[in-house]
């Protein structure tokens, strides 16, 4: 959007979000606001209400002209609240409150501009039908300049469009570039994971999910990398490896670097399957509990809890259905 103005309020100067943004980047507040007002006109064409949920942490520290770490300063636009979460996506915080009605009122000042451009065209036009005078030859005069600045208009639409396109193909061809390698580092991934099992289309997109929400994609490998150590140091066999669906989905961050464990870690939701599976065996460890109590068994909680059932009634753990 072209000829568009977005206001700075001079509260945002020495506002506390600006202050812990610029304490969380480390720079001085003057670059805090540069990379803010970068932030909100590249909105303006790319987001125009105010949803960041397609852009990932690249996509929003491109477009504010920031040159260090993306998910720090994504993070640091989340911590300080000019960006928050609105129904699990990310939103320009006040939005359509500052920004939003200005960008409403340009588009009628443009839509107003169109008709007000069609309107002069059609009575810009000279009919061929009228016989003029010679005292009428001014008009005709003022007529053919019109028509002139009419054609050189449209040459400059023309070219404007022309230079839209281009641009609109070198942002695709950019990010499919960007879909690519993120392809091929997941590729490498899942080439190295030891136990593939579980959907690989499904791994790939909870891949794609986690580095939105922030994590990198050397995290990511390091962890596979880590989870291979592990399955050589206990001699996992394969039939107990995580499978790589579930990995992906979020164990992967069970195996990373000590310091980044340290990170807000987003929970995994079980599934409903896994959930009723867990409370079946509760129960049926109870029911066995009791059975083994009554028959004056040796065998403790410990014991049951540790894996040792004793061999008669080992299938009572997967006889579960219809207990409450």
């Amino acid at each position: 959007m072209s000829n568009f103005w977005i206001p700075v309020h001079q509260e945002l100067l020495h506002h506390p979000k600006t202050k812990k943004m610029s304490r969380l980047l480390k720079i001085s507040t003057p670059a805090t606001i540069g990379h803010l007002v970068y932030l909100w006109h590249w909105a303006v064409n790319y987001a125009p209400d105010g949803n960041l949920n397609k852009y990932d942490a690249y996509d929003i520290s491109e477009g504010s002209e920031w040159e260090g770490d993306p998910v720090e300063f994504l993070n640091s636009l989340i911590s300080s609240r000019f960006i928050v979460e609105i129904n699990n996506q990310l939103h320009i915080n006040d939005w359509n409150e500052y920004a939003g009605k200005f960008i409403k009122k340009a588009e009628k000042e443009a839509d107003r501009k169109r008709k007000k451009r069609e309107e002069w065209k059609m009575s810009a036009g000279c009919p061929q039908d009228v016989h003029r005078t010679d005292t009428e030859s001014p008009q005709h005069g003022d007529c053919k300049i019109r028509e002139d600045k009419i054609r050189e208009d449209l040459s400059t639409c023309r070219n404007l469009k022309k230079i839209c396109n281009e641009i609109e193909t070198s942002s695709n061809e950019i990010e499919n570039k960007r879909k690519n390698i993120k392809k091929e580092n997941f590729e490498k991934h899942w080439s190295n994971y030891p136990n593939k099992k579980g959907s690989k289309e499904k791994s790939y997109k909870s891949y794609i999910k986690f580095l939105k929400q922030g994590f990198t994609d050397e995290q990511i490998g390091y962890a596979v990398e880590e989870y291979n150590r592990e399955v050589i140091r206990k001699n996992t066999d394969k039939d107990f490896m995580i499978y790589a669906s579930t990995f992906f989905n979020g164990r992967f961050q069970e195996f990373l670097k000590p310091e980044e464990e340290k990170k807000e870690i987003i929970p995994v939701k079980k599934p409903d399957w896994m959930i009723k599976a867990e409370k079946d065996e509760e129960i049926a460890k109870k029911r066995l509990l009791e059975k083994l109590k009554k028959n004056k068994s040796p065998f403790t909680v410990n014991n049951l809890e540790n894996g040792f059932y004793p061999a008669e009634h080992k299938n009572d753990l997967f006889l579960t259905e219809g207990v409450n």
